[in-house]
C-alpha cells in the first residue's frame, strides 16, 4: 500500500505540464496566497504571518523581492472561510522597472466530513478562491539596469516609448484546490488563473498592453514514511510570460519547478527541514530549515544555475512563518 502511495504521488507531482505566471522565487511556498487565492486559510491553526526575502542577481543587475501576508479561518456550517492580504514589492535603486502589489483573498473550504471541527482530517477538501489585486509599476530609463530573468513583471513598455513613469491597473484572480488525505500519503493539486478581466499594464495608456489570462499549477505530495519522519515532493509549472517585451520568443517557454524534501521531528515537537530543487534542469536549489511545534518555521535557500551559459539568475531567499 505504502508502495503504491508513493507511485502515485510521484506521478502526480512529476507529471504536471501547463502554462502559468513567472514563478520568481525559489520559495513560491512561502506566498501562498501569491500562488493560489484557494490557499487562504489553509493552514492549520486560526491565523498565520508570513514574510519572505529574495536577494536575485545576474551580474552586474541585483533586484530584491519581498512579500509579507496575513490570512485567518473564519467557521461555517459546511466548513471554513479563509480571509487574506499579501503585499509583494520588487525594488533596487539601480533597476530600471519595479512594482508593487497589494492582494485581498477570500476562500472557501469544504469538507467531505460535515462536521467542522474534523475538516482537517477530511479524507478529500476542496477549496475555492477568489483575489482582488491593485498593482502600481515604475520605469525609469536613467537606471542603468534590466534583466527579464530578475524582473517581478506585470507591466508592459515599448522600448521606444516612455523614459520615466507610473502606471496602475486593478487586477481579478481565481483558484481552487483539491485535497486527498489517505493513511500513507496526502495529495494536493491547485489551479491558480490569473487576470481573469485582461488588465491594461501598458506604461503609455495607450492600450499597447494587456495582461493575457494565464493559469499556475501546483501538484504536492506528502508521503508518511514514520511516526516522525514525511517526505514532501513539490511543483509548479508556469509559462514565462512576464517579461518586459511580450514579444520576446521565451513568451513560449514551459518551465517548471521540481523538488522534494525531508521533513523530520523529535519528541520535543521540533522540525527540521531539508531538500533540493530544480527550476526546469536549468538550475539546483538547496534550501534547509527548522520549526517548533508546528506553529513557527523558519527556511533558508540558495539557488544557482547549473548551465549558466543559458540561464544564470542566483537566488538567496529566507522565510518565516508562524501560525496562531
Amino acid at each position: 500500500m505504502k508502495m503504491l502511495a508513493v507511485l502515485t504521488a510521484l506521478l502526480c507531482t512529476l507529471c504536471i505540464v501547463s502554462q502559468a505566471q513567472d514563478a520568481k522565487y525559489s520559495q513560491y511556498e512561502g506566498a501562498p496566497l501569491m500562488v493560489n487565492p484557494a490557499l487562504t486559510g489553509k493552514f492549520s491553526g486560526k491565523a498565520r504571518i508570513g514574510v519572505l526575502g529574495s536577494y536575485q542577481s545576474v551580474k552586474p543587475a541585483v533586484l530584491f523581492h519581498a512579500t509579507g501576508f496575513a490570512d485567518v479561518k473564519l467557521e461555517n456550517k459546511t466548513g471554513f472561510w479563509g480571509i487574506g492580504v499579501s503585499y509583494y514589492q520588487n525594488f533596487h535603486p539601480d533597476f530600471a522597472l519595479t512594482g508593487k502589489f497589494l492582494a485581498f483573498s477570500l476562500a472557501q473550504h469544504l469538507g467531505s466530513d460535515h462536521d467542522k471541527f474534523t475538516w482537517e482530517l477530511s479524507k478529500h477538501q476542496f477549496s475555492l478562491g477568489a483575489q482582488v489585486t491593485l498593482a502600481q509599476g515604475v520605469v525609469d530609463r536613467s537606471r542603468p539596469y534590466y534583466e527579464e530573468g530578475l524582473s517581478g513583471g506585470g507591466f508592459y513598455i515599448k522600448y521606444d516609448s516612455v523614459f520615466k513613469g507610473k502606471t496602475d491597473y486593478a487586477d481579478v484572480n481565481t483558484g481552487v484546490c483539491y485535497t486527498y488525505n489517505g493513511d500513507d500519503v496526502t495529495l494536493e493539486a491547485g489551479i491558480g488563473i490569473y487576470h481573469i478581466f485582461g488588465p491594461g499594464n501598458s506604461f503609455d495608456h495607450k492600450g499597447t498592453g494587456y495582461l493575457g489570462r494565464r493559469v499556475d499549477f501546483t501538484g504536492n505530495a506528502i508521503i508518511y514514511l514514520s511516526a516522525y519522519t514525511k517526505l514532501h515532493l513539490t511543483s509548479m509549472t508556469w509559462r514565462e510570460t512576464l517579461h518586459w517585451r511580450t514579444s520576446s520568443p521565451r513568451q513560449q517557454e514551459i518551465s517548471a519547478l521540481l523538488g522534494a524534501m525531508i521533513e523530520s521531528s523529535d519528541k520535543i515537537n521540533t522540525t527540521f527541514f531539508y531538500g533540493v530543487s530544480t527550476r526546469s534542469v536549468n538550475t539546483i536549489l538547496i534550501k534547509a530549515g527548522i520549526g517548533f511545534k508546528n506553529k513557527l518555521r523558519m527556511m533558508t535557500s540558495y539557488e544557482c544555475p547549473l548551465n549558466p551559459s543559458y540561464y544564470n539568475v542566483r537566488r538567496s531567499e529566507l522565510s518565516l512563518t508562524k501560525t496562531f
